[in-house]
């Protein structure tokens, strides 16, 4: 398998507010500050996972993907199975259902993990790091996702559904986009 190196900056394609949040402009959003010192307090918090805990990790995160009917690739079963080892670390990163939101935010945030890992490996060759993505597709707070604000208009779904939000059918979303075409006088000549 070939490996590529991905230059964290260039997954944004310089972005100033992913260079904000790294650079600590944005503190409040991250659970570690990107230096030696928070990284190392990180891993020793983390070490704190006793053996039957990893363990039970492996074994659920074998059996989801078996459940799902997914063939792990070596790279991912090998990663599953490091989990098992003290000296492995995960770096995740998530993404909660939205409408309207793309599938591009979601491959840079898979991109930024990537590199972070790489990036890690580097500074701490002799821990290893496993890259999760979480897709928070059992979240049940439609009422946090349910809204589109663009320029100062919220635009809302409303559905009487209940229950995990990445089980619900998207009936009357559609109505949701033409409104904003609607609101912002959006056609096709407009846009090209």
């Amino acid at each position: 398998m070939k490996v590529h190196q991905i230059d964290r900056a260039k997954t944004f394609f310089g972005s100033s507010f992913i260079s904000d949040y790294y650079n600590s402009a944005l503190s409040e959003l991250v659970s570690y500050e990107p230096s030696s010192k928070e990284i190392e307090g990180a891993i020793s918090n983390k070490k704190k996972f006793t053996a039957e805990q990893r363990s039970l990790l492996v074994s659920e995160l074998t059996n989801q993907y078996q459940d799902a009917g997914i063939k792990l690739s070596e790279a991912c079963e090998s990663n599953i199975a490091k989990l098992a080892s003290a000296n492995t670390f995960t770096i995740t990163t998530g993404q909660q259902i939205h409408i309207g939101l793309g599938p591009l935010y979601v491959l840079y945030k898979i991109l930024d993990v990537l590199a972070t890992v790489a990036q890690l490996k580097q500074e701490y060759p002799d821990v290893h790091f496993v890259p999760v993505f979480w897709m928070a597709s059992e979240d049940h707070d439609l009422e946090e996702i349910s809204e589109i604000n663009l320029y100062g208009k919220t635009f809302k779904w409303y559905t009487s559904q209940t229950g995990p939000v990445g089980r619900m059918n998207t009936n009357g979303i559609t109505e949701i986009f033409e409104e904003i075409l609607e609101t912002f006088n959006l056609n096709e000549d407009q846009i090209s």
